[in-house]
């Protein structure tokens, strides 16, 4: 779902919902959609420039006004470690991204996901970070003691 942080995304000197539930500027996420920028290695906790795929392990029903998982691995829950983002853009209109964030899960039990969310920060604090997506999956994804995963959200607009 599309929630509210990413429609005022797409317009100017809007203010934000950040991870931590308080009002965020516009300058504190780097501009707009159209400043869009990357990092392979931005992630909460990393001061970095761009986007992560957070994966949580709530089940709250979704609502354009969340401004964070209902149980975030980046924030709430960390249970499975962050190993690095890849990304592609296309186009210039419609902007198409695919956004890949890949996890270890370094435990010695398997981990379920049940919901993804598209964060978008400036730095890697509560204050600079903006949850834009928030989807609870119609089915868990399982990740075994020692495994990885791969998890892609794909934008267009």
């Amino acid at each position: 779902m599309l929630l509210t942080n990413f429609l005022k995304w797409t317009l100017n000197n809007q203010t934000y919902t950040n991870l931590g539930g308080t009002n965020t500027g516009q300058g504190s996420m780097g501009g707009n959609i159209s400043a869009y920028v990357n990092g392979g290695t931005a992630y909460y906790g990393v001061s970095a420039m761009g986007s992560y795929v957070d994966v949580g392990f709530g089940n709250t029903p979704e609502d354009p006004s969340d401004y964070k998982l209902a149980n975030s691995n980046a924030i709430d829950t960390p249970t499975l470690t962050f190993i690095s983002n890849g990304y592609a853009i296309s186009g210039t209109y419609p902007y198409v991204r695919n956004l890949t964030t890949t996890y270890a899960n370094n435990t010695a039990n398997p981990v379920t996901i049940t919901e993804v969310g598209y964060v978008q920060q400036s730095t890697g604090t509560l204050n600079n970070s903006i949850l834009m997506t928030r989807t609870v999956l119609d089915s868990a994804i399982i990740v075994p003691a020692g495994g990885t995963v791969a998890i892609t959200i794909t934008l267009e607009c």
